[in-house]
């Protein structure tokens, strides 16, 4: 995992959690480092399966997806939006 930090501030714990809400959605922990911000950058590497198949759409839509090979990023799907969510939905 690498982040990429603005700010000089540091923090003594910082938790980056999921989209679910549920107390179990942890991802990691940051103790001691550069408080993180809007805008801030965190890759994962050799993951995908949390954000590609098990979100649940419930609270947010898909993200964007990219893939990085041979020292470049591609996006390999769009993010959705309230149109993808509701594509196959019979409207009244």
């Amino acid at each position: 995992m690498i982040y990429i930090n603005k700010l000089p501030n540091i923090a003594k714990e910082q938790v980056i959690t999921g989209c679910s809400c549920i107390e179990f959605d942890k991802i990691f922990s940051i103790t001691n480092e550069h408080l993180l911000s809007v805008g801030d950058i965190i890759i994962y590497k050799n993951v995908g399966a949390y954000t590609m198949c098990l979100s649940p759409l419930f609270i947010r839509y898909f993200p964007n997806i990219y893939l990085y090979k041979n020292d470049e990023y591609s996006l390999i799907r769009d993010r959705w939006t309230a149109k993808e969510y509701i594509q196959k939905s019979k409207l009244l």
